[in-house]
């Protein structure tokens, strides 16, 4: 089994303001596994800033209150139509800017071509490598609308939240009546 921990200077250890909150790593499934096991060092796309925020947003607590409070069907759907909707944000928002970055290595291809043949075979790498990187979003974009692809992770946290909040509010219902 693979463990991965975030480094300690991700800046929630220690961090006062978070003393005492209850964090999905917390929440242990009933294998003992956390819900949310994010991985430490993506490469890639997938080690972008936005997407690691994205996959260390508290969504198995988002569900688990959203399952003591609502405990509707409706509700679960609405929470995670809202995932895949900011998940598809950002993905436009990341393909956005990879398009912006490879128009710019085209220009420059463009410049170098006759100054140095060397530099501007660099600048085609690169150009190819962020049409790579521009297709793989398109492809997780596709696959976010049926709930698919690497969206499905925090989707799983947001179910399994909402799932527990279901239970520990009628856990409580239930004695409290």
């Amino acid at each position: 089994t693979n463990v991965y921990s975030l480094p300690s200077s991700f800046g929630l250890t220690g961090d006062p303001r978070f003393e005492g909150a209850p964090d999905e790593a917390s929440e242990a499934g009933p294998d003992g596994e956390s819900p949310a096991s994010p991985p430490a060092r993506a490469v890639g796309v997938m080690g972008s800033a936005e997407l690691r925020a994205f996959f260390s947003r508290g969504h198995f607590q988002s569900g688990r209150y959203h399952g003591s409070r609502y405990k509707t069907q409706q509700a679960l759907e609405l929470g995670k139509r809202e995932i895949i909707t900011d998940f598809q944000l950002l993905l436009s928002s990341l393909m956005d800017q990879r398009q912006a970055k490879r128009d710019r290595v085209q220009s420059e291809i463009l410049k170098m071509q006759d100054f140095s043949a060397e530099l501007a075979g660099r600048l085609r790498l690169t150009s190819e490598h962020l049409d790579r990187q521009i297709a793989l979003l398109q492809d997780q974009f596709k696959l976010t609308e049926e709930g698919q692809g690497w969206v499905l992770a925090a989707l799983n946290r947001y179910q399994l939240g909402f799932d527990r909040g279901v239970t520990d509010a009628l856990d409580f219902d239930l004695l409290v009546a």
